[in-house]
Formats: C-alpha cells, sequence, structure tokens
C-alpha cells in the first residue's frame, strides 16, 4: 500500500512536470536589423538594377557589414532593431509584398550571417542591413 501511494505521487509529480515543459516555448530567434533610406540611383553597384516595387537580397562580409553599419546607419543616427522572422515579414507587408513574397525574401535575407535587402520605392531605396 505505501509502494501504492509513493508511486502514485511520483507520477503526479511527473504529470504536472510534464505539462509545466510543454507550456514553455522557446523564444523566438531575434535579428540586429537596421533600416536606413537612400536616393536610388542606377548606378548604385548593389542596387542599380532594381526594379521599382520589388526586392534584392545581398550576401555581404562580416567586414561590408562592419563598414556599411557604421558609415550609412550609425553615423546617419539610426538605431537597430531587435527583430523576429515574423517582425521582418510584417515590415516587408508594411512595404507592399505579399505575405508569401515577403516570406521568401525574409528567409534569404536571414539565411546569411551578414546581409542587405533593399526595396525599391520608386526614387527610394530602402536597405535593411542585418
Amino acid at each position: 500500500m505505501k509502494n501504492r501511494k509513493m508511486l502514485l505521487g511520483m507520477l503526479i509529480v511527473m504529470l504536472v512536470f510534464g505539462f509545466m515543459l510543454t507550456g514553455c516555448e522557446e523564444p523566438a530567434e531575434t535579428y540586429e536589423i537596421w533600416i536606413n533610406t537612400f536616393k536610388w540611383e542606377a548606378s548604385d553597384a548593389d542596387f542599380g538594377d532594381l526594379a521599382d516595387n520589388y526586392y534584392l537580397v545581398k550576401k555581404i562580409t562580416k567586414s561590408s557589414y562592419e563598414y556599411e553599419k557604421q558609415n550609412n546607419y550609425v553615423d546617419k543616427g539610426v538605431t537597430a532593431n531587435e527583430w523576429t522572422k515574423d517582425d521582418i515579414i510584417s515590415y516587408l507587408e508594411g512595404k507592399g509584398f505579399s505575405n508569401s513574397v515577403a516570406s521568401d525574401a525574409t528567409d534569404a535575407f536571414i539565411a546569411n550571417d551578414y546581409s542587405l535587402l533593399g526595396i525599391r520605392k520608386g526614387n527610394d531605396l530602402i536597405v535593411l542591413l542585418k
């Protein structure tokens, strides 16, 4: 009888602990995203051929990332955002992209350690740096 009570008690503790674990979710991964808007120019080496209302993802090196961050974001007073994948998708949807296009662009953007994601809107070039 004593063993049954102990076994039942252990079972209850294991069930409670199991329920506690299933209620825990891993926090979503966040990315440091810098955003700035530039004047689009056809002579731009990275985004000169980008058509209006389209995006382009470019993989960059760590040294290029550091240069871009310092010279085109930090020195311009831009601060970084800590965004999840869903935040990036929502931002792109807000720029007029469908959910599927925004998801594809985000997947390509976050697949690299360091990336640029350029969006052309008329004469504006919005560049996200990760």
